[in-house]
């Protein structure tokens, strides 16, 4: 979702932002891949990232010149039921997904979105899908 001269609108296609973790000097960078419909070159996709941006040590390691985001971000150290992030919501439109510790074999997902833009129904639509895709996955 983004908003631009005041007409709201949608990306047929986001790639996912997400953070590299240095655990030399405990700081994050952040870079972003190009998805793909076929898991494996998608995977690749983000080996490639990883390699190529991981060890830089910018905020943004790979520039986010480009608007068709969304974010992913994992707290691998803590569980939790509950995380919020405080945006400027008049600013900004892009969902934001948060993965906690796995514990007992669960994970929690987090999904922060602009409630202007989605309700309640989408993110149930969302994760229903999402448990459909995670049930049919299969690497080929």
């Amino acid at each position: 979702m983004d908003y631009k001269d005041g007409v709201l609108g949608y990306y047929e296609l986001v790639y996912p932002s997400y953070t590299i973790f240095h655990t030399d000097d405990k700081i994050f960078s952040s870079i972003w891949s190009e998805y793909d419909d076929d898991f494996c070159k998608f995977h690749q996709n983000i080996y490639n990232d990883k390699v190529n941006y991981g060890d830089k040590l910018s905020y943004q390691a790979k520039t986010h010149d480009i608007k068709n985001l969304f974010f992913v971000s994992s707290l691998p150290w803590i569980s939790f039921k509950d995380f919020n992030l405080y945006i400027n919501r008049n600013e900004f439109y892009r969902p934001v997904f948060t993965l906690s510790k796995i514990k007992d074999s669960c994970i929690l997902l987090n999904i922060n979105v602009n409630h202007a833009l989605c309700d309640g129904y989408h993110v149930y639509q969302f994760i229903d899908s999402l448990q459909d895709c995670i049930y049919q996955f299969k690497i080929t």
